[in-house]
């Protein structure tokens, strides 16, 4: 059973792959929509399906920066289908780099500030409680047992701030 600090990375991780797995499936789907049809379909499945489960997981209890990238996705996917309809390529490419130049920089951000951080050092793996300044050995929320060499000294760390954790 994963504790609570490393089941909210655990979303946090998973959200950053939902987001990532949407906008590369529909930048490469505009990318190759003119080479290779069947590829391009095969990256719009990727969209469609990382921008569903992405929003669906994601929608509720995360911030919006984890579900705006996923639901965008959706709509791209919708765009598509309806200029299919309308054979309407040129507006089906147009939305594709509208979508990839409006979104690549916040799927970096996201990758940059939140996937795959570590668990601060200065807070237990077992429940989250901070452990500067303690002394003991072991955790006094939950009682797991921590070496306090590995926790910085109060001096030695400025007001430790993770807003991914909390």
């Amino acid at each position: 059973m994963l504790s609570e600090p490393r089941r909210k990375q655990h979303r946090v991780d998973a959200a950053c792959g939902y987001a990532l797995g949407a906008y590369l499936g529909v930048t490469l789907f505009w990318l190759s929509v003119m080479l290779s049809p069947g590829f391009a379909l095969f990256t719009l499945l990727i969209a469609a399906v990382a921008g569903f489960f992405g929003t669906l997981r994601t929608i509720f209890g995360m911030p919006m920066r984890f579900w705006i990238i996923p639901l965008a996705s959706l709509i791209f996917v919708k765009a598509v289908l309806l200029s299919l309809v309308y054979n309407a390529e040129t507006v089906m490419l147009g939305v594709g780099v509208v979508f990839s130049a409006a979104f690549g920089y916040p799927v970096y951000r996201l990758f940059k500030q939140d996937f795959a951080k570590t668990i601060p050092p200065w807070l237990c793996k077992g429940c989250g409680y901070p452990l500067l300044g303690l002394t003991e050995p072991s955790c006094p929320e939950c009682g797991e047992r921590f070496d306090p060499a590995d926790v910085p000294k109060l001096a030695e760390t400025e007001a430790p701030q993770d807003d991914r954790l909390q």
